[in-house]
């Protein structure tokens, strides 16, 4: 996780690629950057502010497929580490039968 050297939350601007067509509230917030000239077509480059890494690495996790996080390199590892215990999560829940 990113760490924060103090209680008080530290903003954090993250570089962020988003398929079109989605994260239109995290598009609302966003600075277009230029696209890299090998960029995948069908995806925006963009510039993200976030009230505190946490903030940043729940809601980039949340959008799944249809946000690929670019940098800081701290908040790529974060975002993976988070999907990453998602699914360990999900494999250890216990599975049954559901009672009716």
């Amino acid at each position: 996780m990113i760490a924060e050297s103090s209680s008080d939350p530290v903003p954090l601007a993250g570089q962020v690629l988003i398929r079109d067509g989605r994260g239109q509230q995290l598009r609302r917030r966003a600075s277009p950057l230029t696209p890299e000239p090998d960029q995948e077509p069908g995806w925006t480059a963009l510039e993200v502010s976030f009230p505190s890494p946490e903030v940043a690495v729940r809601e980039l996790a949340g959008y799944g497929p249809d946000v690929r996080v670019l940098g800081p390199v701290q908040l790529v590892a974060a975002v993976v580490d988070h999907l990453r215990a998602a699914v360990l999560a999900q494999r250890a829940a216990p599975r049954g039968n559901v009672a009716r």
